[in-house]
């Protein structure tokens, strides 16, 4: 009996030593952790760039119309923006064609525009468009369209001349605007 109890006090005793030396060797490596906060500010980008800075018809008789590239987009539009809002891409001209010599007048409504294609996910303008005296939208954008990648919006521009238009060089300028406001 006397033995018996010795070999389960040693058993005991080994049992205790083992938890010990486990126990002691999970604490033998010290970890400590320290926070670091980190942060960014990311700008806004908001932009708006027009290929083709100039737009000549040529001559073109009185009473015709005239197609700039009638198979294929004149100019491109590229908006950029990363604000996840919808924005608008709108253009207008400055005032009617006006001769250079004799002051006449083609109307702005004489000038045509039309969506050719665009790449974005919003909404285009369809068919043929005329000028007027505010602003024309051309494009919605979608929130997928405001995630930084830029959205091209390509553009087609056709002249009716009237038949009782002066001789002379009309001039005038398309004005774009990128806003989210619509």
């Amino acid at each position: 009996m006397i033995y018996l109890r010795l070999i389960v006090k040693n058993i005991l005793l080994y049992i205790v030593f083992l938890s010990l030396l486990i126990t002691s060797a999970s604490y033998g490596y010290e970890e400590r952790k320290e926070d670091l906060f980190a942060s960014v500010v990311v700008t806004t980008t908001f932009k708006l760039s027009v290929d083709n800075s100039a737009m000549d018809f040529g001559f073109i008789k009185p009473g015709e119309s005239y197609e700039l590239y009638p198979t294929r987009y004149y100019n491109e539009a590229a908006c950029i923006s990363n604000t996840g809002r919808s924005w608008y891409l709108k253009m207008s001209l400055e005032n009617d064609l006006r001769g250079v010599k004799n002051n006449g007048i083609i109307p702005k409504k004489n000038i045509k525009w039309s969506v050719d294609s665009f790449d974005g996910t919003g909404i285009r303008q369809e068919g043929w468009n005329s000028f007027e005296d505010i602003p024309v939208l051309i494009y919605t954008a979608s929130p997928d369209d405001s995630k930084g990648e830029p959205v091209k919006i390509r553009l087609r521009y056709k002249l009716d001349v009237p038949g009782n238009v002066q001789a002379d060089s009309y001039q005038t300028t398309i004005l774009y605007s990128m806003t989210e406001t619509p």
